[in-house]
Parts: C-alpha cells; sequence; structure tokens
C-alpha cells in the first residue's frame, strides 16, 4: 500500500543507489515497500503497546538507504535510516527492538555535540586522519569502535530492561546487564581496560552517526545539515548551533509527552510500569528539576575530561586471539587538570564562596591524581591567590592539597569590578592549557566573558535568579543555599 506522507520512488534497485543525505527529508523516503511497511508496522507496535517509544517514533522521519551504505540502520536525531534487506532478515519484535534502539542513541546524544567521544578521549579526528601517523590513526579507529560498542550495551539493556519488542538474535549484538545504569563513558573505560568483556564476534547494531556543531555563522550554502566522512569509516553531520539546539529541545520536549502518555497508559490498562529504562528514567528526572545538581554535575564533568592516556608500545593481549589490537593503559597519566577561576568582585557573597571552596575540596579528595590551577579575580587576577593543587598519590599527597586548599582560603580577596577576560589572558601569558575551565561567577562581567575555544568552560553562576546564560559553555546556576 502507499501512504500519503511519503515520498515513493518507483525506479529500479540499481538506479537508485544513492539517496542524497546532503539534505533534511521531512518526509519517508523508500524504494522497497514491503520493508517500509515493516518499519511502519514496528512503529505502530511502539505506539499502541509502548507510548513512551511510539510518540518519540514520530519525530523522526524513515529513509531507506542502500546497502554498500547503510549495511543496518543509523539515526542522526532527524532520521532513521535503514537497510531494506537487514529489516526483512528481522522478527517482528526484532524490528520493534531496532527502532525503539534508535530512538534511545537521539535520546541520549550518543552521537552528540561536537562528539561525546571526542570531548571525552580529546581525539581530534580530522587532524589525525590527515597529519597523524600511522599508530596514532589506529588507535584512534580502535578506540571510536570501542565507544560505539560502550553506546549499544547501553541502549540494548535498557531496551532488555524495559522489555521493549524482541531482543535481536539475527546477528550477534551486545548485551551484558553488568552495565545497567553506568554512562558511555563509565562503559568505554571498562572496555578498554577489560577487552574480554566483548563477545568474540559481536558487533554494533547500527552505524553511528558523528553531529559536529558550528557557530550559525559558519555554515556554508544554505544552511542545512551537511554530511561527510570523518576519514575513519564514520559518517559526520555538520549542523548550525541553532539547528542542533531546536533539535535538542524538540526530543527533551517529546519526552516529557511521551512519558506523561506512558503513566496514562499504564493506568489505563493497569500495567505496572517498567517499559521507561531506569537510565531515561534519571534523565527524564533531571531534566525536570527546576535548578541544576551542580555539586553532581562538577563532579560529572571533571570524570568526563580527565586525562587517560594509552599506547601501542604496551598493548592490551587479552583480544590477541580474535585479532584486536588495542591500546594498554597507562595508569600514571590518568590526571585531571583543570582552571578554577573564583569571582571575588563585590556582589558574590561570603556563604557562596565557602560552599564552592567546600565542595572543590570534596570534589579533588575523588581523583588519585590531579593538577588544579585556581586564583580569584574581579577586575584583575589576584596574584597573591595564584595557587596550583597537585597530587600524585598517597595519602601524604592529599594532607598537602588539603593544606594548600586552607591557604587559598586564607587569601580569597577582592571586591572591586569584574574583567572575565583578565583570566584568560593570564593563561595565555603562562601559555597553559587546561583540560576544562571552570568559573564561580554571579555573571555580570564588565566587557567579555573570555574565549569560547581556549578550552571547555563551565560557568557556575549565583545570585541572579537563573536569568543569565553564558554566550559559551555551560550554564549552571547554583542551588539556594
Amino acid at each position: 500500500m502507499l501512504h500519503s506522507n511519503v515520498i515513493f520512488v518507483a525506479e529500479d534497485r540499481e538506479q537508485a543507489k544513492f539517496v542524497p543525505p546532503n539534505k533534511r527529508f521531512h518526509k519517508d523516503h523508500f524504494v522497497d515497500e514491503d520493508a517500509y511497511n515493516d518499519l511502519i508496522v514496528a512503529k505502530a507496535q511502539l505506539l499502541k503497546e509502548f507510548p513512551f517509544w511510539g510518540i518519540l517514533g514520530l519525530t523522526v522521519v524513515l529513509v531507506e538507504m542502500p546497502k554498500e551504505q547503510m549495511p543496518t540502520l543509523a539515526t542522526d536525531g532527524m532520521h532513521v535510516f535503514y537497510n531494506a534487506e537487514f529489516c526483512k532478515s528481522l522478527t517482528k519484535g526484532e524490528r520493534v527492538f531496532a527502532m525503539a534502539h534508535e530512538l534511545f542513541h537521539g535520546l541520549f546524544e550518543h552521537a552528540g555535540k561536537s562528539s561525546r567521544f571526542e570531548q571525552y578521549t580529546g581525539i581530534n579526528w580530522v587532524k589525525i586522519m590527515k597529519n597523524g601517523t600511522p599508530e596514532e590513526q589506529a588507535d584512534a579507529k580502535a578506540k571510536s569502535q570501542l565507544w560505539n560498542f560502550a553506546a549499544d550495551f547501553i541502549v540494548n539493556d535498557g531496551l532488555v530492561e524495559a522489555h521493549v519488542g524482541e531482543f535481536i538474535k539475527t546477528i550477534p549484538i551486545l548485551h551484558d546487564d553488568k552495565y545497567r545504569g553506568w554512562s558511555v563513558e563509565e562503559v568505554y573505560d571498562d572496555l578498554l581496560e577489560n577487552p574480554d568483556q566483548i563477545p568474540q564476534g559481536a558487533q554494533c547494531l547500527d552505524e553511528h552517526i558523528e553531529i559536529n556543531v558550528v557557530p550559525d555563522g559558519e555554515m556554508d550554502g544554505d544552511g542545512s545539515p551537511k554530511q561527510e566522512s570523518d576519514g575513519a569509516g564514520n559518517t559526520k553531520i555538520t549542523m548550525s548551533e541553532s539547528d542542533y539546539e531546536k533539535l535538542k529541545k524538540q526530543w527533551q520536549d517529546t519526552m516529557f509527552s511521551a512519558a506523561t502518555a506512558q503513566k496514562e497508559h499504564e493506568a489505563r490498562e493497569s500495567q505496572a510500569a517498567g517499559c521507561i529504562p531506569s537510565a531515561i528514567q534519571r534523565l527524564i528526572d533531571d531534566l525536570s528539576k527546576p535548578k541544576a545538581n551542580w555539586k553532581a554535575f562538577l563532579r560529572r564533568a571533571c570524570t568526563q575530561i580527565i586525562n587517560r592516556r594509552y599506547t601501542f608500545r604496551t598493548p592490551n593481549k587479552a583480544l590477541f586471539s580474535q585479532g584486536w589490537t588495542l591500546p594498554g593503559f597507562r595508569d600514571r597519566h590518568n590526571k585531571l587538570d583543570i582552571a578554577v577561576f573564583v569571582d571575588t568582585s563585590g556582589s558574590v557573597q561570603e556563604e557562596q564562596l565557602t560552599a564552592f571552596v567546600s565542595e572543590m575540596q570534596g570534589m579533588l579528595a575523588a581523583f588519585p591524581r590531579y593538577k588544579v590551577h585556581v586564583n580569584c579575580f574581579d577586575g584583575a587576577v589576584v596574584e597573591d591567590s595564584v595557587m596550583v593543587l597537585e597530587k600524585s598519590s598517597g595519602p601524604a599527597g592529599w594532607a598537602d592539597v588539603k593544606a594548600n586548599i586552607m591557604k587559598f582560603i586564607g587569601k580569597i580577596g577582592g571586591g572591586g569590578g569584574t574583567d572575565f577576560m583578565c583570566n584568560w589572558e593570564y593563561l595565555k601569558e603562562r601559555k597553559m592549557k587546561p583540560r576544562m575551565i571552570i568559573m564561580l561567577t554571579d555573571g555580570y562581567p564588565c566587557g567579555d566573558w573570555g574565549i569560547k575555544d581556549y578550552a571547555p568552560t563551565i560557568f557556575f553562576m549565583m545570585g541572579n535568579r537563573g536569568n543569565i546564560t553564558a554566550p559559551f559553555g555551560h550554564s549552571i546556576h547554583y542551588e539556594e543555599l
């Protein structure tokens, strides 16, 4: 049967080897009608039995791709790309699972803004694939594959936990319930250190698309999303900042509506709750909170940028027999490296400073090794407050750090105007490049906010009732003290 909301391509498959990806489809696009109808049935079953997933499924457009370009499925948050032959090879229940799998990726931004993988590992694909050594390229490709495995471990277990569809056995996909409640970053680290967790012959269900977000003025042509290869066999979609934020908000708004519909369905059908995986329920709860849990966010952000290094000089030998060559872990480089700037202008209250410094002390206690540059500032960096809190290992190192934190508290000073740029200028003059910058401030600079692309930046703001958002980085508003 034909559907009024689709573009039906009647040409022979040999004439339709390439479905143009450099555009956003607003209607379903297919060649094989039988495969397409199978997916429509899967979406309808989700809508009937699992309203949460069914409503999310209404937000994506189905686009068939040739086998040589798309062996299974993929999503960029706007479309679900699929291979018709693969989808027809699945059972009815497996197609329901596969569709929910793609929606799960969209909710958690597993491709992510400028790639969560690149943000966490520090790997610059463009630079490595153009100028990297063969060893560096092999290292990057191996880590990228493990990241994709980590994402699929989490998605597949979430669907098993929620009893959505039928677990796919047509191909050997990944699943281990030990990862329930973990983040992608945590699973990735575990797989790097314990690659034997990957079953022999296992594979990702889908192709993973990376999303690269650029400022609005840097988009070429008509501003539509652009697709390209990253040089490692992965697909990258380039989107403008405004388009990405709209897409993200659309997913979040739909998720809230879908969760409400699911609860109503469960109440109406006298059905026990549980078709929303616990990981997604936590995401809903977090986004529903009126204010950010800044302590948890601070710890999570620091964990994700920790400088972990691996080397092929001492490769991990656990999977040699299966043809895998993975880098070994250099534990001595597992060090947090950040800069913390404390706004001590006249509008910042003493109790707010005390709360932040206290949390900083608790946060640092959770890391075995770190180097933290910290200083106060108002109209300029308070030179007497500049300190480096560094810990190598062992309880003796922590005792020294606690003593230095107490010294820093005693040197807090300022009280004048507020010049954010003085901190970046201070770093540039000393050729310092931290992995992350944390700003504690009231959000009222006298001039610029800082240098956008110098390092990932988090602005922890207080006293402005949540009405101010920094023009770049993450803006987190304090809980009431």
